[in-house]
C-alpha cells in the first residue's frame, strides 16, 4: 500500500503539473485562517471549470492535518472536469 502525500506541497503538486496556481491567506483575527487556490487558466477558451477556486476557512491546525487531503480531491475533480471539458469541446 502506498502512502498517502501528506504536506501541502505534496498536495498541491499534482494541480502545478499543467497549471500555475494563485494561493492567498488571510487571518480573521479569531484564530481562523482562509486559504485561497485559484488554478489561472492555460488557454483563453478554457473552460471556467477549470479555474474553478477551492476556499477553505479552518484552523491552522485543521489546514495542517487535513490541507494535502482536500487539495488531492480538488484536483481529482479538476481533473474529471478538464476530462469531460475535452470530451464535449471534441463532440461540438
Amino acid at each position: 500500500m502506498t502512502a498517502e502525500p501528506t504536506g501541502l506541497f505534496q498536495g498541491l503538486a499534482p494541480l502545478l503539473v499543467n497549471r500555475t496556481v494563485i494561493m492567498t491567506v488571510a487571518a480573521d483575527g479569531k484564530g481562523l485562517l482562509t486559504l485561497n487556490v485559484i488554478p489561472k487558466k492555460v488557454k483563453e477558451d478554457e473552460s471556467d471549470a477549470l479555474t474553478t477556486a477551492l476556499c477553505i476557512t479552518a484552523s491552522a491546525e485543521q489546514l495542517d492535518r487535513e490541507l494535502a487531503a482536500q487539495l488531492r480531491e480538488f484536483t481529482e475533480v479538476l481533473a474529471k472536469a478538464a476530462t469531460t471539458c475535452g470530451q464535449n469541446t471534441r463532440m461540438h
